[in-house]
């Protein structure tokens, strides 16, 4: 999950979930796991564009879950629509069709792919509490941003041009958005519009290198496994002087946070105040790169059950352990 626009990532047995889910799929699609709706919809819009196939779209349970994530990270303003932001995914920018083409191509592998939905899966439950299972959807959509995740659901964009190049970040980034949708049954995602003091901005820095660190890390192995480190932020997670680098530089921002918040923690937020994290979100992506490499050596040096447990710990947990190294 990246933040932007306006500021803004015991399940005792894997295998007979999936099942189940794969069962439930033949009896009622709507219920299935892996949700194609979204991307099928507006497909089919692109093709023959008209108002009933446009609030098709609309209509469906990813929208439903894009205006949820919307609402609280302010990616469109809360008076927005699910009509609204499908009409600024679909109407208000235009798409040629060579890429309406290659999307097209990209769902219809993606969709019949039941070996790779069922590693995404099995990787991600091996970084999560024990007790944890799934209960929403992963919705592939067309638009928005990358992946994003809110509450029990999540969603990875197909038609963005990461998976174009290479159809393999589709299942990593299902990895890393899945991730977050386990790590929120236990931290809820707050409500961005409601950080307005210092202490809550200190509170929000925790909680998102926490939430996206983690994430970054539970996709790292898959990865590795099959030579697939291209991706910027384990590029930086495989140099050791880059992520050093990084490290400082984190810590150096997040102890200035935590002084403002101590010293002045009711006072209101600034514009500056929100500067002070480009670099943590977008820019060099330090709350991803330095948070994946904290929950590394977290995982490794605590063990792989006791790190799993860190999960349903509040932040201040996660920075603790990793103080105490």
């Amino acid at each position: 999950m990246q933040i932007t626009k306006g500021f803004y990532f015991s399940f005792f047995i894997v295998v007979s979930f999936f099942q189940v889910a794969k069962a439930q799929s033949h009896e009622n699609n709507e219920s299935y796991f892996f949700d194609f709706e979204h991307i099928k919809s507006s497909i089919a819009y692109l093709e023959s564009p008209s108002l009933l196939r446009l609030m098709t779209v609309a209509d469906t349970q990813a929208m439903k879950h894009l205006k949820n994530h919307s609402d609280r990270t302010g990616y469109y303003s809360k008076e927005s629509s699910t009509k609204d932001i499908a009409k600024d995914l679909l109407v208000n920018k235009s798409y040629s069709k060579e890429v309406l083409s290659q999307v097209s191509s990209l769902f219809q592998v993606i969709k019949k792919d039941k070996k790779k939905q069922d590693f995404c899966i099995k990787q991600v439950v091996q970084y999560l509490p024990n007790d944890f299972t799934f209960k929403g959807h992963l919705y592939f959509t067309w638009g928005y941003d990358i992946g994003v995740s809110m509450d029990e659901n999540a969603s990875i964009n197909l038609a963005h041009k990461t998976f174009r190049k290479s159809i393999n970040e589709v299942w990593y980034y299902c990895i890393h958005e899945l991730h977050h949708v386990g790590f929120q049954q236990y931290n809820p995602f707050p409500d961005i519009s409601k950080v307005q003091t210092k202490k809550q901005l200190f509170t929000l820095v925790q909680y998102l290198t926490f939430l996206e660190g983690t994430a970054v890390y539970a996709a790292y192995h898959a990865r590795k496994q099959n030579q697939h480190l291209e991706d910027p932020d384990y590029i930086a997670l495989e140099n050791p002087n880059t992520i050093q680098q990084m490290t400082t530089e984190y810590f150096e921002i997040y102890r200035f946070i935590k002084k403002q918040a101590d010293e002045q923690g009711n006072k209101a937020l600034t514009s500056n105040d929100w500067n002070l994290i480009n670099n943590l979100s977008d820019g060099k992506r330090l709350w991803y790169r330095v948070g994946g490499m904290m929950a590394q050596k977290l995982d490794k040096q605590l063990g792989r059950e006791k790190y799993k447990a860190l999960i349903k710990q509040p932040p201040q947990r996660f920075f603790n352990a990793y103080d105490e190294l």
